[in-house]
């Protein structure tokens, strides 16, 4: 959000944007490495993403956050992607 809104106030749209931020059901505790050591496929895919900080959001990144985070990040509900309650 925060490039984008540097972005817009640079080329003077941001007065004339709307902004909306769709979320889908919440954060996943699966993370891409989960999968490969399901099927083994995969392994060369997440080769090709540049996930480094300064890259996070750009094209060709791709940041998993793992269990830990996707708990936390959850809060307040107990359980996230994947269970129905």
């Amino acid at each position: 959000m925060g490039r984008l809104t540097v972005r817009l106030k640079a080329i003077d749209e941001y007065q004339n944007t709307l902004v909306l931020v769709l979320s889908d059901n919440g954060l996943s505790r699966t993370t891409m490495t989960d999968h490969i050591q399901l099927d083994g496929g995969g392994a060369e895919l997440i080769k090709q993403f540049d996930n480094t900080f300064e890259h996070r959001g750009l094209p060709r990144s791709s940041v998993d956050l793992g269990p830990g985070w996707a708990y936390g990040l959850a809060a307040p509900f107990r359980l996230m992607k994947g269970y129905q309650s």
